[in-house]
């Protein structure tokens, strides 16, 4: 597709579309290699219907809720497309899950002595320190499910001059979790590259 304004060409694929809700329990291997095998796609099609091999520009990674894993192996794990990608976009995305805080084993969180692990939250940040100097950026919505983790990443992307730069946290007072993406999309395509660009709200 042509995005209004610009001379360039985008292609959006949906690698870990599902029929049905898989929560966190993506097949981690698969996912390492699921930016080869649709970057390949779009070069293929491309190439087909216009006759020119496409030049790889920009990759933007967007995920919704248990999909936030995978997006994070993308970026951490480095991979002949990993320079090439420039924004993260995160629907309510950030669970890290529990553990017991006697046993400190694995536990739902609905437990009464699960404490929460702050996992990505953790890792994003170290990711973030790593391309601040290169105009990478993450942009995390999120509703009361990944409200803490969320709010953590915002405290630690403040305290590290992160926020608003490289990293950008913004709650969504939305009526159900499914609705953050759908809200959200449309702002983020028409900020696309923007410089300066700030959240209004503090998360």
């Amino acid at each position: 597709m042509k995005y209004p304004n610009q001379l360039r060409y985008y292609s959006c694929r949906a690698p870990l579309c599902s029929v049905k809700s898989l929560g966190a329990f993506y097949d981690t291997v698969w996912v390492r290699r699921s930016p080869y095998h649709h970057v390949a796609i779009v070069e293929y099609s491309t190439y087909k219907s216009i006759g020119n091999r496409p030049i790889i520009g920009n990759i933007i990674l967007a995920c919704h809720s248990g999909a936030g894993r995978p997006m994070l192996e993308i970026v951490t794990n480095a991979n002949q497309y990993s320079a090439h990608i420039q924004e993260c976009w995160g629907f309510d995305c950030l669970y890290s899950g529990c553990m017991d805080k006697e046993t400190k084993k694995g536990v739902k969180c609905s437990n009464k002595s699960a404490i929460k692990l702050y996992s990505q939250p953790l890792k994003w940040i170290k990711w973030a320190e790593t391309q601040k100097d290169k105009g990478k950026r993450l942009f995390i919505y999120y509703l009361g499910s990944t409200s803490q983790e969320s709010k953590y990443l915002c405290e630690l992307a403040k305290r590290k001059k992160l926020f608003n730069t490289t990293v950008f946290v913004q709650e969504y007072k939305a009526k159900g979790h499914c609705l953050v993406p759908t809200t959200h999309w449309q702002e983020r395509l028409s900020q696309l590259g923007a410089p300066g660009y700030r959240m209004n709200n503090v998360c």
